[in-house]
């Protein structure tokens, strides 16, 4: 299967605006991006940030249409990144990080013949 690189950018695209939206009003504002190639066969891509992170019990609930903590939200964002995902037969998955924060994780079928083991990294602060 080949991926659609302009709906993943979309993907990508939500997650670090989202990230951007969470850390807006907190005193330390770093968002974490990072891919790694696996030998599993996936690439898997974290977006963390240092916001207030997920409602506890709400790590799956943030995916469903319509669902947003956003005061003028529409709820779309991540419902939509879920169904791209999905069709590229990747996960999503969100969690809170224990020190604060969120990090979604983006793990994708690798296109044959990518090497493995890879990182990259951005940091944003």
């Amino acid at each position: 299967m080949w991926i659609d690189a302009i709906q993943i950018q979309q993907v990508l695209l939500n997650l670090i605006a989202n990230a951007a939206d969470a850390v807006s009003d907190t005193a330390v504002r770093v968002i974490d991006l990072r891919a790694v190639s696996g030998p599993d066969g996936q690439c898997t891509i974290t977006v963390s940030d240092t916001g207030p992170g997920i409602a506890p019990g709400q790590e799956q609930a943030i995916f469903a249409p319509f669902r947003t903590s956003k005061p003028h939200g529409l709820g779309v964002g991540l419902a939509i990144c879920r169904a791209i995902v999905d069709a590229h037969e990747g996960t999503i998955t969100a969690a809170t990080n224990s020190g604060g924060g969120a990090t979604f994780r983006v793990s994708l079928p690798q296109r044959p013949g990518i090497g493995s083991g890879g990182e990259m990294v951005a940091h944003a602060a």
